[in-house]
């Protein structure tokens, strides 16, 4: 059976390097998911595989463009499925929301994915000072006088999820059960050290407890999990070599973070929730 994915990404979340890692692992057949079948084309990955053998960081994906690439995968318990999986710039998710505006292909793909996974480079998301977050000898201050009103990066989120689900046509009367949704924590290594090796939910809602609270109200447990990523385990530079991802090759570097904190470098981990009824 087919599983249209519907990847949600803004620009400079990893979506490319994630495409690419996770079409190496699903190759090799060593992790919870492996591939059946040669994928027909490669296209939209060709280039970020090239790279990362390379030990360089691919390029930027074009803002306007959007490609996808269907793998014929299997589980260890031989169930097999088409997975579609897109690759695009990340601008087009961004304009989306701001735009409130979808073009028809665009609708099509919210109204027919069976799982949404959204990935947020948590590192850049946290929760603006206020009185309750300031030390409290700032407290007195006078706070600069603001320029105009802007949404936090966790209003901006929920926003934008709760208008999918408005355009998929999915209520809240009941807990959701599909979309099932991921959450993927994305460039986990740039986490300051105090909490690089906490749960994802804990880092999740210390830095954006409003998007905590929303899951955690609208979503059913089983079909809502949130993971860390780290695509490539270390920052790449596009013009550096990275030595040791040549000698090693990119398939060695890159792990999850499980629920309870636990590493582990199969990747297909990350969509296994997604394609488990």
């Amino acid at each position: 059976m087919r599983k249209p994915i519907l990847l949600l990404g803004e620009y400079d979340v990893g979506k490319s390097h994630f495409g690419g890692q996770l079409l190496g692992r699903l190759r090799e057949a060593k992790g919870a998911l492996r591939m059946t079948s040669a994928p027909a084309t490669l296209a939209p990955f060709d280039g970020v595989l090239v790279r990362l053998n390379q030990g360089k960081a691919a390029g930027h994906t074009g803002a306007a463009n959007y490609r996808e690439s269907f793998w014929q995968v299997a589980d260890a318990e031989g169930r097999t499925m088409d997975l579609v999986w897109p690759d695009y710039g990340g601008e087009q998710v961004t304009s989306l929301r701001n735009d409130r505006r979808m073009s028809p292909d665009w609708r099509k793909r919210v109204e027919t994915s069976t799982g949404w996974v959204v990935m947020i480079r948590i590192h850049n998301s946290h929760v603006p000072d206020d009185i309750f977050s300031r030390p409290l000898h700032s407290i007195g201050e006078r706070p600069a006088a603001p320029k105009g009103f802007v949404m936090s990066d966790q209003a901006k989120l929920v926003d934008f999820l709760q208008w999918l689900a408005f355009v998929r046509g999915t209520g809240t009367l009941e807990r959701i059960t599909e979309p099932r949704l991921i959450l993927l924590l994305s460039c986990w290594d740039e986490l300051p050290q105090d909490e690089i090796g906490n749960r994802p939910w804990d880092v999740l809602r210390l830095r954006m407890p409003m998007v905590a609270a929303y899951l955690e109200a609208n979503w059913e447990p089983g079909a809502l999990h949130v993971l860390g990523l780290s695509a490539l385990e270390r920052a790449l530079s596009e013009d550096t070599v990275d030595e040791e991802y040549v000698d090693r090759g990119p398939e060695s570097f890159g792990y999850m973070v499980q629920p309870d904190g636990t590493r582990d470098k199969d990747l297909t981990l990350a969509i296994t929730p997604l394609l488990r009824a």
